[in-house]
């Protein structure tokens, strides 16, 4: 939840919950919305997802069917900062 984001996380808190508030708008999980965006880009062939358990791994599948549906481009969320979009910096 955006609400509850404590570290360098919180300084994205805003754009987070304009993200949630549109999937909630578009009545889709923000796990298919995320997904289902980067697989309706033209330049994406491919989408390789990272997971850290069994149920990680089950979540996404379970939303997977869901994902078809998303053919929004959050505009109004997109962002390009490597400190929101590079989990690697989540520290």
């Amino acid at each position: 939840e955006p609400a509850a984001l404590q570290g360098h996380l919180a300084q994205w808190r805003g754009v987070l919950q304009r993200f949630r508030a549109r999937c909630d708008e578009l009545r889709v999980s923000p796990l298919a919305a995320a997904i289902g965006f980067v697989h309706a880009q033209p330049a994406v062939d491919h989408v390789v997802m990272g997971v850290d358990s069994v149920a990680h791994m089950r979540q996404i599948l379970d939303a997977l069917p869901e994902c078809d549906s998303v053919t929004d481009d959050f505009g109004g969320v997109a962002s390009d900062e490597p400190g929101l979009v590079d989990p690697s910096t989540w520290g």
